[in-house]
């Protein structure tokens, strides 16, 4: 039933201060991270997605596991985001600004992601000036890159109706558009041959209310979706006298449950709950149904995970461990205690 899973794993670096193994040798962290992997997979959708959260250290051992777990064709892409702000001048050679987010399908041919909405900078290049009834436009290239040898279909001259001339591209840059596909364009009014209408080269008419949603990308800068800093004050705003080690950011892992598609989102390196406040934030603005599974091993599940959901749904603006607002949610969820092999043989 999971639509989604998104994790963020130790980064085996040995120095995030966790209370938990954190500098595995590589093969060690691969077989941990393996099995969960495969296990996780078995409660996915086909049209299901997953992404994980790596560094350098561990980034390429991500992608080879995930491939073994997945089928590497269906590999998406390595999301870049750009964790911090400002350059770290006390680094021994680069200063390390981003991470990685691998992105797998559980069908590359099932699943695809949700179109982001566009914003009005965008949307400034779409113009009217013909007064076109069916809204802003902008033209887009009525050529190629593709040889006359490589496309001998698409090489092929096409008449100005304003001047009866007949236009033939170049050698080396052919029509985009097929003979019939640019009979189709002519009669849909999808030919624009400038104000003038004596333009050397037509251009295509690409429609803003045709156009949908933007494409997510694979670079994701901090003024989008957040840097390190802003994951610290989005845990501290709740519980201001927490240490816990490096939170993502809420607006990056909504950006991710968003795209990923409406459904069940699992994370079982659940940390703070990062993931269950954004699927809370998510449904607070669409009003989605999405639900989360979160899975913690650590004594923070009591200090840190379950206390931060519970303000959440309280009230979605805090300051100082405070309510500013009694903007809260209804909302009910269930924590389950896993007794482990070593509480067994204590209980004995």
């Amino acid at each position: 039933q999971v639509k989604c899973i998104y994790i963020d794993p130790p980064y085996n670096t040995g120095g995030d201060g966790f209370t938990y193994k954190d500098n595995y040798q590589h093969a060690s962290w691969m077989s941990m991270f393996e099995n969960r992997a495969f296990l996780s997979r078995s409660l996915m959708k086909s049209d299901g997605a997953f992404f994980c959260s790596t560094d350098d250290i561990e980034q390429v051992n991500t992608k080879f596991l995930l491939s073994n777990v997945f089928g590497s064709d269906n590999f998406i892409s390595n999301i870049i985001w750009q964790k911090k702000y400002a350059p770290a001048n006390d680094a021994k050679w680069l200063s390390d600004d981003h991470d990685y987010i691998a992105c797998f399908a559980f069908d590359r041919f099932q699943w695809y992601p949700t179109k982001l909405d566009r914003s009005e900078k965008q949307d400034q290049s779409y113009r009217n000036p013909d007064n076109d009834p069916r809204g802003p436009w902008k033209a887009d290239n009525y050529k190629c890159n593709k040889s006359a040898d490589e496309r001998p279909n698409l090489y092929y001259p096409i008449i100005n109706p304003n001047t009866n001339e007949e236009i033939w591209p170049s050698q080396n840059a052919v029509w985009r558009y097929s003979k019939e596909f640019h009979q189709n364009n002519v009669k849909e009014g999808l030919v624009w041959w400038g104000l003038s209408g004596t333009n050397s080269v037509p251009a295509y008419k690409r429609f803003l209310c045709n156009v949908g949603g933007r494409v997510p990308q694979t670079i994701w800068m901090h003024t989008e979706v957040g840097h390190n800093q802003d994951g610290i004050r989005d845990l501290r705003t709740l519980l201001p006298h927490t240490n816990f080690s490096s939170p993502k950011s809420v607006n990056l892992i909504k950006k991710v449950i968003y795209i990923a598609g409406n459904g069940s989102v699992f994370d079982y390196f659940s940390g703070s709950g990062t993931t269950g406040h954004a699927v809370i934030d998510l449904n607070r603005e669409d009003r989605g149904k999405r639900k989360y599974i979160l899975a913690e091993q650590n004594d923070y599940f009591d200090t840190v995970l379950k206390p931060r959901i519970q303000k959440v749904v309280y009230s979605k603006d805090w300051k100082d461990g405070k309510p500013v607002s009694r903007d809260g949610i209804s909302h009910c969820f269930k924590y389950l205690r896993l007794e482990s092999h070593e509480d067994v043989l204590n209980n004995l």
